[in-house]
Order: C-alpha cells, then structure tokens, then sequence
C-alpha cells in the first residue's frame, strides 16, 4: 500500500472535530463502558437531553445486531496502541479480542503461530479469520476486523448493518476500487455471518486462498471474497463515506491530501475532501495514536452543545436503504 502523509496536528482540526462529533451526540446515549456494557452511566438532565428513546434505540441495537470485533495488533503494541481501543471504543462491541503472535491475558490476545511482519499480515488475517469462525462463527450477526490504530463507532456500524440482513452475504468497509474492488484494512471492514461461514473453512490451511498479492492484508481479503461471489456492499451515506482509511485531519482539511495522490485514484467518484467528506453516522477513522484515541472517543461520546439534541441525525432504517439505492 503507497506511503500516507504523517499526521502533523493544528488546532484547527481539533475544532473540526469537535463539530463533526456534535453531529453524532445525538444518537448515543453518553455511556462510558467498562467491560462488555458493565459501566456506570454518566448523568445529564433530562430536560437538557431527552434519554428515554437514544437509550432504547442503542439497546435494541446492540441486542439484535450483535457484532464481535478482531483487532490486529502485535506485542509491541499491547501496552499502548490495544490498550487505547480496550479502553475507549473496544467494549462497545458485543465480544473482543485482540490477535497478536503472543499471549497476553490482560486484553486478551489470542496467540497465533506466526511470525511478525508486514508481508506476513495475509497469513496472520488467515489464521484470525480461521480463528474466530471456527470458535465464534455462529454466535454473532456481524465480524468486524480492525487494527490497533483504527477508532470505530460500533453504534453507527450498528446502525448500517441493520439495514442488511446477516444470513445474506454482505462485505462492509472503505471501497478501493482497483483490483476488482476490496476495502481498506485500516477503515476496518465487517462481514456478515453467512459470509464468515462459506470463507472460513477455505482458510483452514495455506492453500486455502493462497496469496497473490505479496501479503497485502485487505487485497487478498477481497480476491478471496470475490472467489466467492461477494463483493463490497455500498456502504456511503449518499457520497458521503463512513469508513475513512485516515485521521480526520486529512479528510476535514480541504487539500491536505495533494490531488495525486494514491488515495484520489483508489476512492470512487463523487470523493471530495473537506467538511464535506465524511458522513454524520461516520463509523471509523485510521491512523489514530493512542492520545487521539482517546480525544475522538471524548468528542463522541461526551462533547455536546448545551441543549443540543439531534435527533433527526438518526435515520429511519428505510431512508438508510433508499441512500444506497441512489448512490
């Protein structure tokens, strides 16, 4: 995958940000999470911000579209960029674990017979993939694979995967679109159900899907899925896009990524850059340190407006799937 431009902070984006995240605050419920939903909830007046619907509407979902998230990481990383995603977005997900060549109890990772490595990621994703259908293959609706430096809202993922039906084959993500078509690994990308069960024997040993790409984690990840018949599913707001494989600095900055850049090649048409860019039901950004981490997690789920309430952010299911049908 071509370089990206390394992150240099203004104070302006953090301005930015913090906006972007008030047009969410309206669909979450402000809960802080501690481990799998056992938390305390953070109190606000009711008069200020109605909680009655926001919280059945995010119980509901975490209830029906149950999603189990896999974190690639490795151990150099389990102190502080696994630790960040424990701690911030990591429990809003219905099961995490994280998958590294090591074992380590406090996440925890699942060890797996692999050596380190860029250009081992393929055989690494394999055997995580192979992992989690073997052991948790039929329990949840929606599997969700990110890295250690990706920020996820699992409710918005929520929110877009209930418009989908998990015993359908579905490829959620960031479409690039050279090579047939596949997402960005760094967006994080989830598949449904039925798709973990028809790929997830096919993993079970190296010549099941074997590369062709060099190890190119999320390359070989779609050629696979295409030799099955699934493609990337629409998954943009409009043209709005909900995965982003950056920090929203590059995205929110009009410009920041020069127009030759690889990224403007890879995207589909109608891709723009500036406030523009990225949907309100946002579901990730890539490239987040740990210190970001934990500021994006903030801005979501605490920053908000006094007497702000946006209820009208949280979409009828049915306008969600009249988008897609536009787009």
């Amino acid at each position: 995958m071509p370089s990206v431009p390394a992150p240099s902070w203004k104070r302006e984006v953090l301005w930015f940000v913090a906006m972007f995240a008030l047009g969410w605050t309206g669909f979450f419920s402000f809960r802080s999470f501690n481990h799998h939903r056992a938390s305390s909830r953070t109190s606000y007046p009711s008069d200020i911000f109605p909680r009655t619907t926001r919280e059945r509407s995010e119980d509901e979902l975490f209830d029906k579209v149950r999603v189990f998230c896999w974190v690639m990481t490795r151990p150099g990383n389990h102190k502080t960029k696994a630790v960040a995603v424990k701690e911030t977005w990591g429990p809003r997900c219905n099961k995490l674990l994280f998958m590294s060549s090591t074992k380590e109890t406090s996440l925890p990772t699942i060890a797996l017979p692999v050596e380190e490595g860029r250009n081992n990621l393929w055989t690494k994703s394999r055997l995580a993939w192979h992992y989690v259908y073997k052991y948790h293959g039929k329990d949840y609706d929606w599997f969700l694979k990110a890295d250690d430096d990706t920020f996820v809202i699992l409710e918005n993922l929520r929110y877009l995967a209930s418009t989908f039906n998990p015993d359908d084959h579905h490829y959620l993500g960031r479409l690039f679109v050279p090579y047939g078509g596949y997402t960005s690994g760094g967006a994080g990308y989830a598949i449904s159900r039925k798709t973990l069960n028809e790929i997830g024997p096919v993993f079970a040993t190296s010549d099941g899907c074997k590369s062709t790409t060099g190890g190119i984690e999320d390359l070989q990840f779609g050629i696979c899925l295409r030799k099955i018949g699934v493609q990337v599913d629409n998954t943009r707001d409009q043209f709005k896009h909900r995965f982003h494989p950056f920090v929203p600095e590059h995205l929110l900055i009009p410009n920041f990524l020069p127009k030759d850049f690889w990224f403007w090649q890879y995207s589909p048409v109608n891709t723009t850059d500036g406030p523009g860019c990225c949907s309100d039901l946002t579901v990730s950004f890539h490239y987040v340190d740990p210190s970001l981490m934990r500021e994006l997690f903030f801005y979501v789920y605490n920053l908000h407006a006094y007497g702000d309430y946006r209820s009208d952010v949280f979409k009828p299911v049915n306008m969600i799937k009249r988008e897609k049908r536009l787009s």
